[in-house]
């Protein structure tokens, strides 16, 4: 049995969000690191912000066929913009951890209103 170390690297582009309908927003990210000969390995990811069911839930999936899968930890956001960070968190955490199963993506703070 082999196994291949990596250093892990990030992207910082931002992630292109589609709407999808009024509560529902998709995009195409990429998982990218570099093993350690130097060559770049990548995976496209969907990524879902889901704000259906009241709160705003982040999904995703590697392959059109398969079902969403929750990334958040079964807990969704109050806003569309705190769910859209943490999956920016996620696909940074994911790519510095080089796995679609990253632990410990940090949950955004809510953002206070301006003058509170």
């Amino acid at each position: 049995m082999t196994t291949t170390n990596t250093i892990a690297t990030f992207t910082a582009a931002a992630i292109a969000w589609t709407r999808q309908a009024a509560t529902i927003y998709t995009a195409i990210v990429v998982v990218s690191f570099t093993d350690l000969i130097g060559r770049r390995r990548f995976s496209n990811v969907a990524l879902r912000v889901d704000g259906r069911e009241g709160t705003y839930r982040v999904d995703m999936k590697t392959l059109s066929f398969e079902p969403w899968e929750a990334v958040d930890g079964g807990e969704g956001f109050r806003t569309v913009a705190e769910a859209k960070r943490f999956a920016r968190s996620w696909q940074r955490a994911a790519c510095m951890q080089s796995t679609l199963s990253p632990r410990d993506v940090a949950r955004p703070a809510p953002r206070r209103a301006r003058g509170a």
